[in-house]
């Protein structure tokens, strides 16, 4: 069983669009692989809450790592304002957080459009795009 490194930074089982579809592609790869998932930390209360009222038996395969930025590099971001902008910088400082942790897998999964490339010096496995013609794949033998 391998384990899958997973940059998600939308996940909230409660929520449908980004952030269920964030929840359910975690759920997707417990199902046969271990996964560290990584996300935000407004995510922890529902996900917690969501396990402790629900039957979920891919949560054994599951370890949630939960990652802000620090305080003076957000105070700005409310609502929307500012929301792209902080993903790309979320996703830039995701190496930093992944090493300083001593994280462990096999392989890493990131989840973005083809506007948002941030590579980790790792193998990475792409996740398709929303949107027609949006998004790249990696060679297979790059990976």
């Amino acid at each position: 069983m391998k384990t899958i490194l997973a940059s998600v930074y939308a996940v909230n089982p409660y929520n449908g669009s980004e952030d269920g579809t964030g929840w359910n592609l975690v759920l997707q790869i417990a199902r046969f692989n271990k996964v560290i998932a990584v996300t935000r930390c407004n995510n922890q209360p529902h996900i917690e809450r969501y396990l402790k009222e629900n039957v979920v038996p891919e949560a054994k395969n599951i370890e949630f790592e939960y990652y802000d930025l620090p305080y003076w590099m957000r105070f700005w971001k409310k609502g929307s304002r500012g929301a792209l902008l902080y993903y790309y910088l979320w996703q830039m400082g995701l190496p930093h957080f992944v090493r300083k942790r001593k994280l462990q897998f096999d392989i890493t999964h990131i989840a973005f459009d083809g506007k948002r490339k941030i590579f980790f010096g790792m193998r990475i496995l792409f996740y398709p795009p929303q949107r027609k013609g949006q998004g790249r794949f990696l060679p297979l033998i790059l990976m």
